[in-house]
């Protein structure tokens, strides 16, 4: 047997650990010829093998130990076929044993190679090439992915032979600070600064070399991200006692100077506490501070800013003589984004001891109006006038209600044709359900075109038709009752044994969705019998879901004509969508009338209808439980909606035949009913069978406001569109709940279940929009119940807050008087939220500006 066969054997066997030790003894000649067979066994493997990853560790041990040059080792290791599936192997052990054999300047050059050949991202190969850059003592050579993939490997160890050599490049190649940061649940920066502070303590590395390279690193520049360790790193470098550290800070002075204007925001900020320690022998030249002051001051991060104007404070109470000098980058944070650094800039500004005031009364155009009085009344200057108001919200303007589309008008002028009913009840399946328009279709169709309904459903979706449902004991959504009606009136299919029977029981299911599985169900017994109804009494006239009084009686007067009686659940349907007005001679047409039917919607009209129901809410907890009574009609389906209970802990919440396209559509099946219908979605707002945007449509008003408004507050929270819409919706009717909203935005503030961030996103966008007034009334009632008490800390929140409510006050010309407000303004300090809370109370209760109130 050859050695190429003993090798080829155990490739085979994917026995990469006896391919090692074949190919590490030998002889020269063996290798070549095993080198020479080498490509075309792997190109036949490759052709043949399913799992080729399981012969990868094989092939590179039997070319690690027998191709002789280095150049052609480093080729092989890398070759396409054993990193495209895999970036890491787990070889270099059996690597190294194979390669050991080969002289130690052929070693160095394999390493070399294999150092030039790393990559990112994956860094196929770092293993090898570490090992072997260590094994044989050689310079690495300059390779930026080398010094990332080493900071990767677990960074800087006190006995690893490539420290003297990598360590000065972590501060020169971008992307090392990631690498050494690790991943966000390693949390391996700190203990790898600490590792290198360790090393500086015991003298392997110069701590100010250290320092100096974390300062070079933040001067090249970088995203927060990639400079997170170095300053991390600079922190644990920093000398511990104050005058030393002092010193080694006007040594780097200007280097921390010139971080100043963009460094990122951490690296800014460490240089500003380091300089701001300098005593006043150690400032440096003072034109270098007023400069970086002015590039701190034009900075956009309120924060970063404000600690600026602390210093420039400081600086000018050491150096009078500098307050003119400093006046330029003063002025610059007038025109500040945040109302809380302009605030604090023209409190500043106020007290500066300036001898020239030109630049910050050039700036008072770009203050707000009551801060540019303050500047113009001390150093001149034309304010700006108060910011204009957008245009009022008006209900054109307002997004239409998610809800509302599905209140359409049923066009009985256009019947429908064959090919159109199927792809409709097909529609339905899927979530868009016409009931009305499907039934009164079907019927038509059944007159005039029978052979084409039958056809249609032949080419329909399911051909079956029926023949899935039939198995069903209980058809709890429209979808099988419609399929029923239509393949009966086809003549495809029989009428199903005891169809009623089939209908859900009435407590597993909202009496309202009952309704109208009764309307399509009891259409089947007498499609059975042969008897197709003249009309069906409950379609509606209008797209709101009313039905015109004189027409349903003319529906009446042709059953009449045809000696048949209504549906029960149709009639009810009927008597449901009827308007509260009904004229005179729909009640004389009626009573002329001797049907059953025509009694009973006689007696309907006489008397406008059912009586109100009486409705009782009480919320536990996030829960609101409602309670319906009414006196009996005698009608049942009718009993069932107007009497019983509805909260969110009910059966049916979970009704798998009830979903949200149904839901949508109840407001249409009692046009004249909203609270009732309103108390019907209650238990479906939890599921989200029902939006928030359907309880609007139903009722804002009466007992459900306040369900309305606090789970409007959480829907807002979570982002969901529904209730975006509905708040614009009702704001721009003038129908929102102002009061009962702020009450409920201040209550779930303080539970914490809300980020009032995210709400004020909402309201700014609102206000924005012009739904000004409905903001400040909304705000206005929270003030009193989500301010801080007196023993309270006061919530970064709230500054933006307040000003929200200044700027829609202004908006609305508001005037109030609220007590906590008042007591928040009167606090001692100079906070954000303080100075908001001053500016809103100063406006609410003193007299109204107008442009020409300030001192030219």
């Amino acid at each position: 047997m050859t050695a190429w066969d003993d090798v080829r054997k155990r490739i085979e066997a994917k026995a990469a650990d006896d391919v090692a030790a074949i190919v590490a003894g030998l002889p020269e000649e063996d290798r070549r010829a095993v080198a020479t067979e080498l490509p075309g066994h792997l190109k036949r493997t490759l052709a043949r093998a399913r799992w080729f990853d399981e012969y990868v560790p094989a092939f590179r041990a039997a070319g690690a130990g027998t191709i002789g040059g280095a150049a052609g080792v480093a080729t092989w290791l890398n070759r396409r076929q054993f990193t495209m599936r895999r970036t890491v192997h787990q070889d270099t052990d059996r690597l190294l044993r194979v390669l050991r054999a080969r002289p130690a300047d052929w070693l160095a050059d394999l390493a070399g190679r294999l150092t030039l050949r790393l990559s990112l991202p994956g860094l196929s190969g770092l293993d090898l090439a570490l090992a072997l850059l260590r094994e044989t003592g050689v310079t690495p050579p300059d390779h930026d992915p080398l010094v990332i993939g080493w900071a990767r490997d677990g960074g800087p160890r006190a006995d690893d032979p490539l420290l003297p050599h990598l360590l000065p490049r972590l501060f020169e190649v971008d992307g090392v600070g990631p690498a050494l940061e690790g991943p966000s649940w390693a949390r391996s920066g700190p203990h790898r600064a600490r590792q290198l502070k360790r090393f500086a303590d015991e003298g392997r590395v110069d701590r100010r070399t250290l320092l100096d390279r974390c300062v070079s690193r933040f001067l090249r520049g970088g995203d927060a991200r990639e400079l997170r360790f170095f300053t991390t790193l600079h922190a644990e470098l920093e000398a511990a006692d104050p005058a030393a550290r002092r010193a080694e800070t006007v040594a780097r002075a200007r280097d921390y100077l010139r971080l100043l204007p963009a460094a990122p925001v951490p690296v800014a900020e460490l240089a500003l506490r380091l300089l701001r320690e300098l005593d006043d022998p150690d400032v440096p030249d003072p034109l270098d501070l007023t400069e970086a002051l002015d590039a701190l001051l034009f900075r956009p991060e309120a924060g970063l800013v404000g600690k600026g104007l602390s210093w420039l404070a400081e600086t000018v109470e050491r150096h009078p003589a500098l307050a003119d000098e400093c006046a330029p980058a003063l002025a610059q944070t007038f025109a500040h984004d945040s109302p809380a650094v302009r605030r604090r800039a023209v409190s500043l500004a106020l007290k500066l001891p300036v001898t020239d005031p030109t630049p910050l009364r050039e700036a008072t155009g770009l203050l707000p109006f009551d801060l540019g009085q303050k500047i113009a009344a001390r150093f001149g200057g034309e304010p700006t006038h108060p910011d204009p108001a957008p245009p009022p919200l008006t209900p054109d303007a307002a997004p239409r209600l998610t809800a509302a589309t599905w209140a359409r008008p049923v066009d009985v002028a256009r019947p429908l044709g064959a090919d159109e009913a199927v792809d409709l009840i097909e529609e339905t399946a899927r979530g868009q359900a016409r009931v009305d328009r499907l039934l009164e279709g079907l019927l038509h169709l059944a007159r005039t075109d029978r052979d084409g309904l039958r056809a249609a459903l032949a080419r329909g979706t399911r051909p079956d038709g029926l023949g899935h449902l039939i198995g069903c004991s209980t058809w709890p959504h429209p979808y099988a009752w419609l399929t029923a009606i239509a393949n009966v009136l086809a003549g495809t299919r029989a009428v199903p044994s005891e169809p009623l029977a089939r209908l859900p029981r009435p407590d597993g299911t909202s009496p309202l969705h009952l309704l109208v599985l009764h309307r399509c169900a009891e259409l089947l017994p007498p499609l059975g019998r042969g008897v197709l109804p003249p009309v069906l009494l409950a379609t509606p006239t209008e797209p709101t879901g009313h039905l015109d009084p004189l027409t349903l009686v003319e529906r009446l007067e042709r059953y009449e004509a045809a000696a048949l009686e209504p549906g029960a659940a149709d009639l009810q349907q009927a008597l449901l969508r009827l308007p509260a007005a009904v004229p005179a001679e729909a009640v004389r047409r009626a009573e002329a009338l001797t049907s059953a039917a025509a009694r009973t919607v006689a007696g309907w009209l006489a008397r406008e209808g059912p009586p109100r129901p009486r409705i009782g809410m009480r919320r536990l907890g996030d829960e609101a439980h409602v309670r319906l009574r009414a006196p009996a009609t005698g009608l049942p389906l009718i009993d069932a909606i107007f009497n019983g209970s509805a909260s969110a802990g009910d059966g049916h919440e979970h009704d798998p035949g009830l979903a949200a396209w149904d839901v949508e559509s109840w407001s249409s099946l009692l046009p004249s009913h909203p609270d009732t219908v309103a108390a019907h979605l209650l238990p479906h707002l939890r599921s989200f069978r029902a939006t928030i945007a359907d309880l609007a449509t139903a009722s804002v008003g009466g007992p459900f406001a306040k369900v309305l408004a606090w789970d409007l507050v959480a829907l807002l929270n979570r982002g969901d569109r529904s209730a975006r819409e509905t708040l614009t919706y009702l704001a721009a009717r003038g129908e929102l709940p102002t009061a009962l909203l702020g009450r409920a935005l201040a209550r779930r503030a303080r539970n914490g279940d809300v980020r009032m961030s995210r709400l004020l996103r909402v309201l700014e966008d609102l206000a924005e929009a012009g739904g000004y007034q409905a903001v400040w009334e909304t705000v206005a009632a929270a003030l009193p119940d989500l301010l801080p008490a007196p023993d309270e800390r006061a919530a970064a929140s709230h500054a933006p807050l307040l000003g929200l409510a200044l700027r829609t006050a202004r908006w609305c010309e508001a005037r109030a008087e609220i007590p906590e407000l008042a007591a928040l303004a009167s606090r001692k300090g100079n906070s954000d939220v303080l100075q908001e809370a001053r500016a809103l109370n100063e406006y609410l209760t003193g007299p109204r500006p107008t442009p020409a109130d300030h001192v030219p």
